[in-house]
């Protein structure tokens, strides 16, 4: 076996260097960094393994997390209780390298996997079926647009509420390469003051965060293929789920809502 020995550049080589990419000297390699911004890196000395954990565990303790505070952000970012089985199970090789099982025969467990996980999603939701494989809520929300406008031949969905911002514009993406236009109606706008009260919150409507029934309606959903919203919404709340359904099929469309499924187990 060849020893390969890797020696410091000497100042010949560093002028041969410097020569080939027509500079007079290193520090003319970072002209184009403003003077001011051009000084030294002063680094502490190095700490061994044990005393860099101590020191980052000591620079954690002075931020307030969600252990201690409650977090109204919303947005999908919510609190979770994740049992210490999902960790172990995801982490075997099997799960943490899985795709699509093309060889049935050598993917029992994997089919058995989502089998299960469909079973427990077409019982959350009461349908009859339910898709497996999907890469996330905005490509899911996406794909159930697209098979809306397949199913009815209409090319026109319908967004009601305030829907994820991200999940909006993955829609439109979507949209624009298969040939169906989206609009958002009735966002309802901030939670505000303004609506009657409710035994379930503010009544939908203008500045209370909910989906405007009333805009919905106004929108012309004779044309629309699918009336899509978010439950809970971007903002938290919780829409008025079975109105914005009824409305959207007294008119022939269909009903899309992206749902967070931990919700489900005590929301219709």
């Amino acid at each position: 076996m060849t020893e390969h020995r890797y020696l410091p550049l000497s100042p010949a080589d560093r002028a041969t260097m410097l020569e080939a990419v027509g500079k007079p000297s290193q520090e003319a390699l970072f002209e184009s960094v403003p003077a001011e911004l051009r000084r030294g890196v002063e680094l502490p000395d190095g700490l061994a393994e044990a005393e860099l954990v101590d020191y980052f565990t000591e620079l954690a303790r002075e931020n307030q997390d969600l252990t201690r505070l409650d977090s109204f952000l919303g947005a999908g970012a919510y609190r979770r209780f994740i049992p210490a089985a999902v960790s172990q199970v995801i982490s075997r090789p099997e799960f943490f390298t899985a795709y699509t099982p093309y060889q049935a025969e050598a993917s029992q467990g994997w089919l058995q996997t989502i089998f299960e996980f469909q079973s427990m999603i077409a019982e959350l939701t009461a349908l009859p079926v339910a898709n497996a494989s999907m890469y996330e809520a905005a490509t899911a929300l996406a794909e159930a647009a697209v098979m809306a406008v397949s199913h009815t031949g209409r090319h026109h969905v319908t967004v009601a509420g305030a829907v994820h911002p991200e999940y909006l514009a993955v829609l439109r993406t979507y949209g624009a390469g298969r040939g169906f236009d989206v609009a958002a109606v009735g966002s309802g706008g901030p939670a505000a003051a303004g609506g009657s009260a409710a035994a379930d919150g503010p009544a939908p409507g203008p500045g209370t965060g909910r989906a405007d029934l009333a805009a919905l309606e106004a929108s012309g959903l004779d044309r629309t293929a699918a009336v899509i919203f978010q439950n809970p919404n971007f903002l938290g709340q919780l829409e008025p789920a079975q109105a914005l359904c009824d409305a959207a099929h007294r008119h022939g469309a269909l009903a899309v809502v992206a749902a967070d499924p931990v919700s489900l187990a005590v929301l219709e």
